[in-house]
């Protein structure tokens, strides 16, 4: 379903931040804290996830992806603004992760600089509780 990511075992990854659920009144999300930052994110839920992966299998004319691994399943924000997707893929030892790829806005900036990490996930794919973001460097 997913293609498989080796990671080295020998490269260093580093905790960049910790991830909170958060419950507002308006709507649940979760929050990433950066490590020695005063910089934070949050990861909403793509609402469409599920409508859009049956249509991706069902071969749906409307369906805008190219693979199953190109539809997010959060989106990062960070002051009101979405920074870029938050992907779903599996190990070669086929164990769920998910994967913030480095993003950039016209005129060639930088709003997400590094590649990062969350491997504490359900085979949904969901968060758990206690969750960190790690990069490798």
């Amino acid at each position: 379903m997913y293609n498989k990511i080796y990671i080295n075992e020998s490269d260093t990854n580093i905790k960049a931040g910790d991830i909170k659920f958060m419950l507002d009144k308006k709507c649940e999300y979760w929050r990433v804290y950066f490590s020695m930052s005063r910089i934070k994110w949050a990861l909403f839920e793509n609402n469409y996830y599920d409508k859009d992966i049956e249509k991706f299998n069902n071969k749906d004319e409307n369906n805008k992806y190219t693979s199953l691994q190109s539809i997010p399943k959060y989106y990062v924000y960070k002051d009101n603004v979405k920074l870029g997707p938050v992907l779903p893929r599996k190990t070669i030892e086929n164990k769920p992760f998910l994967f913030i790829p480095q993003t950039y806005k016209k005129g060639g900036k930088l709003l997400i600089t590094k590649d990062y990490y969350i491997y504490d996930v359900d085979e949904e794919y969901n968060i758990n509780e206690k969750a960190i973001l790690i990069f490798y460097q």
